[in-house]
């Protein structure tokens, strides 16, 4: 870990955070991800330790709730193939545990509508979010 004002009032209270919350937090090593539990500096959570605090109960998984992305300017770089993407607008319900059986699909699929993230305690339903027409008028949104 690194030394200095950042470190200081950053990173180490929100470790603390972290920590009060249940989660393990270990100190590691700039060179080997290893020392983490980790194979690469890629991996930012270690999977079987956060699979194993939702199954002895450290972590609960999310109740209702959405979380939302509306702006047409969302960007993700991916690793892998080293280019940017971008991602429509969109709102994502939090559904835990839920399928693709449960939306009425076989299996989860990249042109489900809507988008089943993956199905575990974090899964999220995804749903793309239409931008209005260009000459609809900001009048009252609740007219039929």
């Amino acid at each position: 870990m690194s030394g200095g004002p950042e470190f200081e009032y950053v990173e180490q209270p929100f470790l603390d955070q972290l920590a009060s919350m249940g989660w393990r937090v270990v100190t590691g090593s700039v060179d080997h991800p290893s020392v983490t539990g980790r194979e690469t500096f890629r991996e930012v959570l270690i999977k079987d330790d956060i699979a194993k605090g939702y199954k002895d109960g450290r972590f609960k998984a999310p109740g209702p709730g959405f979380l939302y992305m509306m702006s047409s300017e969302n960007y993700f770089y991916d690793a892998d193939t080293r280019q940017w993407g971008t991602v429509p607008p969109h709102l994502m319900f939090y559904a835990p545990y839920k399928t693709a059986k449960d939306l009425g699909y076989e299996s989860i699929s990249p042109t489900m509508v809507p988008y089943l993230t993956y199905p575990g305690p974090e899964g999220l339903i995804v749903v793309a979010a239409k931008k209005p027409p260009q000459d609809s008028s900001p009048g009252d949104s609740h007219k039929h």
